[in-house]
């Protein structure tokens, strides 16, 4: 186990088929399951995304949580909003 070529350091990147993401595994899989062109676009879309990204320096992980975040908004409440409301009926 010492001495070979991989280190535990390398388990925090990112999986890579050839010189794609592996996460894109998932919809060309899809497609090759469903031979359609509506799931070829998916497919095509989403690899081009995935590039996109990739030349942007930014992980798929880190993508979808700022979307996530430009979706809600930037306030974000300190407390849970059934502690500012109270309980109901009671």
């Amino acid at each position: 186990m010492s001495g070979g070529c991989c280190h535990w350091s390398y388990t925090a990147a990112r999986p890579r088929l050839f010189v794609f993401d592996a996460r894109l595994v998932y919809p060309l899989g899809l497609w090759l399951l469903h031979w359609s062109w509506a799931t070829f676009a998916v497919a095509a879309v989403s690899a081009a995304v995935f590039l996109v990204l990739e030349r942007l320096g930014i992980p798929l992980d880190t993508a979808l949580l700022m979307a996530r975040a430009r979706l809600v908004g930037p306030v974000r409440p300190a407390v849970e909003l059934s502690v500012l409301r109270g309980r109901c009926g009671h």
